[in-house]
């Protein structure tokens, strides 16, 4: 996505607990915490994505903690992530694990606009302006 602004990452897990909605044009501001950036990587080969809304962080977060950035503006754009994922080789990370570097992206209009993706989708990438 383009433009002046920051991307913020929603779990697509947490947006359905939450049934959480957002849509493009829309004003938000939300308090965010930095984004794991491991996972990221395994995500994308070349993106960086700095801050994530967590639900779960913001229950347990210290008040006067520097990790977290509150992010205000308008809804400029969103993107649904897919990915797909294998069984981990690694014994330190069992389980199934992103193909890195295999995400694929596509542009919705809001977090309930979801095409079908032969993957599994993992999360929103919002870009607030």
């Amino acid at each position: 996505m383009g433009g002046d602004g920051v991307d913020v990452w929603l779990d697509s897990w947490q947006v359905d607990e939450d049934h959480f909605e957002v849509s493009l044009g829309e004003q938000v501001d939300w308090d965010t915490v930095t984004m794991d950036g491991s996972w990221v990587s395994r995500l994308f080969v070349d993106r960086a994505i700095p801050w994530t809304r967590d639900t779960y962080a913001d229950a347990t977060r210290a008040p006067e903690d520097p990790s977290w950035h509150r992010v205000q503006g308008r809804v400029s754009g969103i993107e649904q992530v897919t990915v797909a994922f294998v069984a981990s080789d690694d014994p330190a990370d069992p389980g199934l694990v992103p193909v890195p570097g295999t995400a694929v992206v596509q542009a919705v209009t809001s977090l309930w606009d979801r095409p079908t993706q032969p993957d599994v989708l993992v999360g929103f990438v919002v870009r607030v302006e």
